[in-house]
C-alpha cells in the first residue's frame, strides 16, 4: 500500500523522495526526525510509569491500615521514599483526631472547681464581671485615698469640673476683697474665666486648682495676664498683681501712642 500522504504533517509526499524510498511515510527528513523524537519520549514515558506502578505495589504489599486494619490502596502512595499508613484521609482524621479529657479549674473569684474544656480563670461570666467590678473600684480607692495625703477635706465624690468652679469662685472673693469688679465669661471655651476690672485697667484671669503643690498648667499662654493658682492653703498668684497692673499699663501706652 502506498501512502501519499505524510503521517506527522499530513503534507503530499514528493515523487523525488518515493523514488528513493518507496515505502516512505514521512514527507521529509525533519518530519521523520522530529517523529521518533516523539515516539522515543512516549516510550520513556510509559516505561518511567510501569515502574512507578511496580514501586508502589511493592510499598503497600503486605500493609494494613493504623486505622481500620484494612489494605492499602497503591494511589495512596504519594511518595517512592515512604509507605502509606492509613487507607485514607478519612481514616487517618478519625484516628489521629485528640479526645480532649475536661480540666478542672479553679475560679480566681469565687475558688470554687468546676470542669472546663480550656484554661479559664473564671467559671463564668458573672464572676469575670464582678471581679472586673471590684478591681476598677478598689483602684479609685486607692487613688482617692492617696489625694487625701494631700487634701484632708477631698472626699471623693467632687469631680474636676466642680473643683475647678470651686477654685474659680475662691479667685472671685479673693479679687472682690481687693476692690476689683469682675466679669465672668459665659462659655466654657473661654481662654480666661473672668476680668478683674480697677482704675481703668482690665486684667484676663484664669483659675487653675494646685494638688499638693502641682499645679496644673494646661493653659494657652498669650491670652490670659495673670494665672490664680487655688490649694487648701489659699489662692497663689503666678506674678504680684502691682506688676502685671503697671505692665498693663504701659502696653495700653504703648498701643495708644502707636496708633496716634
Amino acid at each position: 500500500m502506498v501512502i501519499e500522504e505524510c503521517k506527522r504533517c499530513g503534507a503530499m509526499i514528493p515523487e523525488e523522495r518515493r523514488a528513493l524510498a518507496p515505502n516512505v511515510v514521512y514527507c521529509s527528513r525533519h518530519c521523520a526526525t522530529l517523529a521518533a523524537r516523539k515516539r522515543d519520549k512516549s516510550r520513556s514515558r510509559a516505561a518511567v510509569k510501569e515502574i512507578m506502578a511496580k514501586e508502589r505495589l511493592r510499598l503497600v504489599e503486605g500493609l494494613a491500615c493504623k486505622g481500620c486494619g484494612g489494605a492499602i490502596s497503591p494511589l495512596r502512595v504519594f511518595n517512592l521514599s515512604k509507605a502509606p499508613m492509613y487507607c485514607s484521609k478519612e481514616c487517618s482524621k478519625k484516628t489521629n483526631r485528640k479526645i480532649k479529657e475536661p480540666l478542672q479549674i479553679t475560679c480566681a473569684h469565687c475558688k470554687k472547681t468546676r470542669p472546663s474544656v480550656r484554661k479559664r480563670k473564671y467559671c463564668s461570666a458573672e464572676c469575670r464581671s464582678q471581679a472586673t467590678y471590684e478591681r476598677v473600684y478598689s483602684d479609685i480607692r486607692k487613688r482617692n485615698a492617696e489625694k487625701r495625703k494631700y487634701n484632708p477635706g477631698y472626699s471623693g465624690e467632687i469631680t474636676s469640673a466642680a473643683r475647678g468652679m470651686a477654685a474659680q469662685r475662691r479667685v472671685e472673693a479673693d479679687l472682690l476683697e481687693k476692690g476689683y469688679e469682675l466679669y465672668v465669661a459665659v462659655t466654657a471655651n473661654a481662654p480666661f474665666d473672668l476680668i478683674a476690672y480697677r482704675n481703668g485697667e482690665m486684667l484676663r484671669v484664669e483659675a487653675r486648682y494646685s494638688r499638693g503643690g502641682k499645679v496644673n498648667r494646661n493653659v494657652t499662654r498669650g491670652k490670659t495676664d495673670l494665672y490664680a493658682f487655688v490649694s487648701p492653703e489659699g489662692v497663689r498668684y503666678e506674678k504680684e498683681l502691682k506688676e502685671i497692673e503697671e505692665a498693663t499699663y504701659a502696653e495700653q501706652v504703648e498701643s495708644q501712642q502707636s496708633l496716634e
